[in-house]
């Protein structure tokens, strides 16, 4: 796997998977918390998106604190369904920033 390859390198990385994805209670991705990873979720509706999409990432080296981003509420949310699923699990630029800035504190 790619993250046990950054963290021998040591080396700043991340997996994302969906928050209520099956994978992360998966046997590899359990154990990997166990040896110096950490989790992060960050909700997409924080940083513009009509969505709640809530993203997990496993990280290596990373601010989880600055990372984890969880929604407050006070705003609406389009249901994610039908042909709203696929332009739901797009990153927002402000998200995609939010990531970059993330890494190169790391860095």
């Amino acid at each position: 796997m790619l993250l046990r390859v950054g963290r021998r390198c040591r080396r700043p990385c991340a997996a994302e998977q969906s928050r209520l994805s099956k994978m992360c209670w998966l046997q590899l991705w359990r154990s990997l918390l166990h040896q110096d990873f950490l989790e992060a979720v960050i909700a997409s509706c924080v940083f513009g998106s009509i969505h709640k999409k809530e993203f997990r990432l496993l990280c290596h080296l990373l601010d989880v604190a600055f990372l984890s981003r969880r929604c407050q509420g006070g705003h609406a949310h389009v249901r994610i369904e039908g042909s709203y699923t696929k332009p739901s699990a797009i990153y927002t630029d402000a998200l995609a920033l939010h990531l970059a800035q993330a890494f190169r504190l790391a860095l």
